[in-house]
């Protein structure tokens, strides 16, 4: 689906900035001690993953709006939608949640790197966090298949939960692939993707020399 164009708007100077994270939902921002008088503050916004991000900037003076918005952010966020997004049947992970092959299933190095940041979570805290939820979440109306007001049936849910645990995906970051040991496991990544997402602007921003920001998901 083809994304609109990012709107850049430049308002009144910036104020002090703050340091926040969040995984999911989520935004960074980052700021030097002191803004310095004249700077100014630069605002791009345009939908991605389903939703919609904003970029805030803060630049010193003779910066311009070509110099933020040449960086590629909207294009970096829809390669990364591309790999991990559940709602388009042909990103990676569509792909892969598509597949009944319990066969290694060839990745991005992206997709790999937030699948195994995923799976480790999942190891420290015991599987309270778990990728392969995605069914469950889908049955109960939240996920891409079609809304229900009607939750699923004690059967329904006994079935859905034998192809659920993140024990059952495993992945080989030396072949960059995935490999599910049941044909009906799916991977969401919709509590963390964005995370990632924000990160990779964040760097993005920073080796283009510009070190005050917000980004957010």
């Amino acid at each position: 689906m083809a994304q609109d164009a990012p709107s850049i708007r430049r308002p009144v100077l910036a104020a002090g900035l703050f340091l926040v994270a969040a995984v999911g939902v989520g935004y960074v921002i980052l700021g030097r001690p002191v803004i310095a008088p004249g700077d100014q503050e630069f605002v791009i916004s345009a939908p991605t993953m389903g939703t919609q991000f904003t970029v805030k900037v803060v630049a010193p003076p003779g910066t311009y709006e070509a110099d933020i918005g040449i960086l590629g952010i909207q294009s970096l966020l829809a390669d990364i939608n591309a790999k991990m997004s559940t709602y388009d049947p042909e990103s990676e992970l569509s792909r892969f949640n598509a597949s009944e092959s319990t066969e290694p299933f060839p990745v991005s190095e992206d997709t790999l790197d937030v699948i195994a940041a995923a799976q480790a979570i999942s190891q420290e805290t015991a599987g309270a966090f778990d990728i392969t939820v995605g069914p469950l979440v889908n049955a109960w109306g939240f996920g891409p298949d079609e809304r229900t007001m009607e939750g699923p049936s004690d059967d329904e849910l006994a079935e859905i939960h034998a192809n659920v645990r993140y024990e059952k995906l495993t992945l080989d970051t030396d072949g960059n692939v995935i490999t599910k040991s049941v044909p009906a496991l799916k991977a969401d990544l919709s509590a963390i993707a964005k995370g990632y997402a924000v990160d990779r602007v964040a760097e993005l921003l920073e080796s283009a020399g510009f070190p005050n920001y917000m980004v957010e998901i």
